[in-house]
């Protein structure tokens, strides 16, 4: 490409500008809805229990047999 292949840099429209993000106020003020904050009726949840202490071992990470339900 040769340089008069480009428009000079004050006839540009969108480089150099700063984006229009119309979901800013929601994100910053915390109302902003995200995959994560969704719960649905029967849905399943899980936590981590970690370790306080590097490379130790505990017994209490093997769960316990699960019931089975009678649905």
């Amino acid at each position: 490409m040769s340089d008069g292949d480009h428009a000079p840099a004050k006839q540009l429209k969108v480089v150099g500008t700063r984006p229009h993000r119309p979901d800013g106020v929601d994100k910053v003020t915390g109302r902003a809805m995200f995959g994560a904050d969704h719960y649905l009726p029967g849905m399943l949840t899980g936590r981590v229990k970690r370790s306080p202490h590097a490379h130790a071992r505990s017994s209490a990470s093997i769960p316990p047999p699960q019931r089975r339900s009678r649905a």
